[in-house]
């Protein structure tokens, strides 16, 4: 089952190695004793990355632009620091890759709680190089009732959902489609959430890097007054018929995107924190 310290179905033993060679026992020890102590507040929130320097083990959790340290991933870098082990956060800016590919994701939901409210609809397209190469959409059963009010939002009923699949029939279809993808939305925490909440509930892990088009579109387009989508898609002439329904929400986010790729091409990346970096689930992705 997958934890806060390894994921177990792709363990990198050489990176284990460097783990314990490079760091106190005693404070490896620590780490480990209170996460078997308790679980269910230690399962999360750990580092990136684990660095290496002159046979030094170190960890850093990085944060691009629009993606605020949460209180766990803080909690848990001062459990390192008091355990003895060098832990802290870098910021970035990522370079742009032509060749990545980024999913660009929109749900519709039941409500804005993550953790209690469920996904009735997802729709994702795939970027590379500025152009759409592959889509991806399910409406889904939500196992519950979706609010009147939020049918007069998405304009998605029970009835069109009732004989949807549930996440679950479709999980192993959305995991294929992201592949090694870069995780993109507008807003994303919410999005991103939303999933991984799901995926938790099959006690499955769902982690990928994120990009957040609100953040990107604030940096790189500033000085307008509103950043929600319709109005950036209004200003830009994004096309979005069916606005508050996922595919074509995510097919204007897509857009943005490429406004925002456009922009980084052309400006020289900024290396606020600079690591080399050892293993870490999210090191091996280029922005």
């Amino acid at each position: 089952r997958p934890n806060g310290i390894f994921a177990w179905d792709h363990v990198d033993v050489d990176a284990l190695r460097l783990l314990l060679s490079g760091t106190s026992g005693e404070g490896i020890a620590t780490i480990v004793r209170s996460l078997c102590q308790n679980f269910h507040d230690m399962r999360d929130g750990f580092p990136d990355l684990m660095l290496e320097k002159d046979g030094a083990v170190s960890f850093m959790e990085i944060k691009s632009e629009g993606d605020v340290i949460r209180r766990n991933q803080l909690t848990r870098l001062r459990q390192f620091g008091n355990a003895g082990i060098r832990a802290e956060i870098g910021r970035v800016d990522y370079r742009f890759d032509p060749e990545q590919e980024y999913v660009v994701v929109d749900v519709e939901t039941t409500g804005t709680w993550a953790s209690g409210d469920r996904i009735t609809e997802i729709g994702a397209v795939k970027i590379r190089n500025h152009q759409v190469v592959d889509e991806w959409h399910s409406l889904l059963n939500p196992q519950r009732s979706i609010p009147a009010r939020i049918t007069q939002i998405t304009n998605i009923t029970n009835e069109m959902v009732r004989e949807a699949p549930i996440f679950s029939e479709v999980a192993d279809s959305f995991m294929r489609f992201m592949g090694d993808g870069i995780f993109v939305a507008h807003n994303v925490n919410f999005d991103y959430g939303f999933i991984s909440y799901e995926y938790e509930r099959l006690e499955r892990r769902f982690r990928f890097p994120k990009l957040c088009t609100v953040a990107g579109m604030r940096r790189r387009y500033p000085g307008h007054k509103s950043y929600g989508l319709g109005k950036l898609c209004e200003l830009y002439g994004i096309e979005l018929k069916t606005h508050h329904r996922a595919l074509c929400d995510a097919r204007a986010t897509g857009h943005l995107l490429n406004l925002i790729n456009q922009k980084r091409e052309v400006t020289k990346p900024s290396v606020l924190e600079d690591a080399a970096f050892v293993a870490g689930s999210t090191s091996r992705h280029a922005k």
